[in-house]
């Protein structure tokens, strides 16, 4: 920095000069050593959505299936989309799929619609689920080489028993992310098949916003709670395909008690993004929803 003598304020030499003539190449020059020195006080995660020069999207991965967002994509109380969602307690009846890919999530009927609610998770808007019939359904869609699924959520209102939240089960096929109920309540879990259902050893916050990941790669299944693997054991890709509809999410309690859960984001991948891609998607979901 130089002290501009026309004043006491310290002067930026790459600040836009007026008086000068630039050529483009100048120009450019200028404009990344601005942006380089402004890097290096970016945290890592804020470094993260600036890869490639520009904002980072989970469509920069590959694999992108679905993109359920409830800040970003478009919300309509009607389907087709013509009434927009746009005040507190709105109804939802189509969120629009950020994939590119036109699986929209849609509630099949105007009673099944969560409503959109501002300012909630890191003062985002997210779309609450009532806990007893509230459903957006996708487009039937079933994981050829592999299936990874992150989801945003908060549980809003008391002790719950069962919540799914990525639903596409037909008793013993097709797979399921789940909030496990009885002695396991709480923790999530990754169903797939007839298999075993892969359980993790750590209960979700009931007051705070998490980040679910849940995968297999055909041969091994994975879950992470906010960052950290609570579970791994062999989990293959078998009996993954039904024609179930997929729910997202499918949320509902037994008779233990009803929770409200609010969902701020839902990315479906296939095949499974390397560890180096998963880690940017943690990554952009904490710094937007600031989870753990």
């Amino acid at each position: 920095m130089q002290r501009d003598p026309r004043s006491d304020r310290l002067r930026d030499p790459d600040a836009f000069d007026p008086s000068l003539i630039e050529t483009p190449a100048e120009r450019l020059a200028r404009r990344w050593r601005q942006r380089d020195r402004s890097r290096r006080y970016l945290s890592p995660a804020q470094r993260v959505v600036l890869l490639g020069g520009g904002p980072f999207s989970p469509r920069n991965i590959s694999g992108l299936q679905i993109w359920l967002d409830a800040p970003l994509a478009a919300q309509w109380q009607n389907t087709p989309g013509t009434t927009a969602a746009t005040a507190d307690a709105d109804p939802v009846r189509e969120s629009d799929d950020k994939s590119n890919n036109a699986r929209d999530g849609i509630a099949p009927s105007d009673a099944a619609r969560p409503t959109l609610q501002l300012n909630e998770i890191n003062g985002l808007q997210v779309l609450r689920f009532d806990g007893t019939n509230d459903e957006l359904d996708s487009t039937d869609f079933d994981p050829a080489s592999g299936l990874y699924i992150a989801i945003v959520a908060r549980l809003n209102v008391g002790a719950t028993d069962f919540v799914g939240l990525v639903d596409k089960w037909d008793a013993s096929a097709g797979y399921m992310i789940d909030l496990s109920s009885g002695a396991n309540r709480g923790k999530p879990r990754l169903s797939i098949g007839s298999q075993t259902a892969l359980l993790a050893d750590t209960v979700v916050s009931t007051t705070a916003a998490f980040i679910v990941e849940a995968w297999s790669d055909g041969t091994t299944g994975y879950i992470y709670l906010n960052g950290s693997q609570v579970a791994t054991a062999a989990l293959t890709l078998t009996g993954i395909g039904t024609t179930q509809v997929l729910k997202i999410p499918c949320d509902y309690a037994s008779t233990v008690g009803v929770a409200t859960t609010d969902v701020g984001a839902v990315l479906i991948y296939d095949p499974v993004p390397p560890e180096s891609d998963r880690t940017k998607i943690r990554a952009y979901l904490r710094q937007r929803f600031g989870t753990p």
